[in-house]
């Protein structure tokens, strides 16, 4: 599914990502449909589906070569961002593993980026969003004390909620 976001939209972006050159032409309508369905259950269903049976694979040519990966490259934050960032991650998260998340959030942070890292422990991807969430609080809170210009303490922090 996310390859399938991230395809269609840079082709359509980017004059130099072929959508036609990364995709098998037999796997071109899964990949178009599937760029077309919200990522929540029950509208992903159909397309984790049809890709499982298939099991064929959808690429053409691994898409971290060429155009599309220079572009997902430039598109990877690296640079130190001047304001705090917040990230938040169920624990259930099955679209984005924790790993490369805390992965992620490491790196930020040894470039010098405030960084304070939620988890949930009964969240998943979307569920952590949803406005019965323990984020939803701690993300208002949160982000009214930035425009009060209320400054993080710490550099980089972890919290389990």
């Amino acid at each position: 599914m996310l390859g399938a976001y991230i395809l269609t939209a840079y082709s359509e972006a980017y004059p130099d990502v072929s959508f036609n050159h990364y995709v098998r032409p037999a796997a071109r309508v899964l990949v178009r449909e599937a760029a077309e369905r919200c990522l929540d259950i029950p509208d992903a269903i159909p397309s984790v589906v049809t890709a499982k049976v298939s099991r064929q694979p959808i690429y053409a040519v691994d898409p971290l070569a060429g155009a599309l990966g220079r572009r997902l490259a430039e598109n990877t934050p690296r640079g130190s961002i001047k304001v705090p960032l917040l990230i938040a991650q169920g624990k259930d998260d099955q679209l984005v593993p924790a790993s490369v998340q805390r992965s992620y959030v490491n790196q930020r942070c040894h470039a010098g980026q405030h960084v304070e890292y939620v988890t949930y422990q009964n969240g998943e991807h979307v569920s952590i969003v949803w406005s019965s969430s323990q984020l939803v609080p701690f993300l208002l809170a949160w982000s009214e004390a930035r425009f009060a210009g209320r400054p993080v303490e710490n550099r980089c922090t972890t919290a389990s909620r």
